[in-house]
């Protein structure tokens, strides 16, 4: 089964894509955990409390009206970005976020910086992409292979369910654009965002080459 469906090379309703966010955020994020950092530094900047932040995530966009002139505050967290399989896409991703955004309204995006050592993995080798979880009364893990191409820089992934120490028949296919943090740069600049702040992780750590993770938070002028 493919789950990378059309609509992730047009993002025409951004408030679709926060909710198809939400689904696979247990998923796609490395922990729990991670996630509610993230809706801790979304609060900070919203100045409100997680609890309501966290409603609005689950309703649909995160974002706070602003007298009618769009919301103040988007964000694309979990690598939700990285199905953005061409730097047209990117644009057009971006174009749409900016678009929406209140004047001065702020974005945040998170992504993973890319990692030679996860895109260049054996291709013929299984590796695990997850802990054992408990699911159908079964123990469960996923496992996936990967197959990286540097030209496009999308790295194509095949996830398999193990239960039970089982490998289920069906297999699940999904791509994901690598994007390097000089590229980020670019298509914010290009795309009329001002950078306001740069992470390397859920603990607000500064972006720089021991970091796995790009956290942008970017201003519309």
């Amino acid at each position: 089964e493919d789950i990378q469906s059309a609509p992730y090379s047009f993002w025409p309703i951004i408030v679709a894509l926060s909710r198809l966010i939400f689904i696979l955020a247990p998923i796609l994020c490395s922990s729990i955990e991670a996630m509610y950092r993230l809706l801790k530094i979304v609060s900070t900047i919203l100045l409100l409390p997680s609890t309501v932040v966290s409603k609005a995530i689950n309703i649909g966009i995160l974002s706070v009206a602003n007298d009618g002139k769009g919301p103040v505050f988007i964000f694309i967290g979990f690598n939700s970005f990285l199905h953005n399989l061409t730097t047209t896409d990117a644009k057009s991703c971006l174009k749409c976020v900016i678009n929406h955004l209140s004047p001065k309204g702020k974005f945040l995006i998170s992504i993973f910086v890319p990692d030679p050592e996860f895109l260049y993995r054996d291709a013929n080798k299984l590796y695990p992409a997850t802990d054992f979880f408990q699911f159908e009364n079964s123990q469960c893990r996923i496992l996936e292979t990967n197959d990286y191409d540097p030209g496009t820089q999308i790295n194509k992934l095949t996830w398999y369910i193990e239960k039970n120490g089982k490998m289920d028949l069906k297999k699940y296919n999904y791509s994901m654009r690598m994007f390097y943090p000089h590229e980020m740069d670019i298509l914010f600049q290009e795309e009329g965002f001002i950078i306001e702040d740069k992470f390397g992780n859920y603990d607000l750590c500064p972006l720089g080459q021991e970091r796995d993770m790009q956290i942008y938070i970017c201003r519309k002028p």
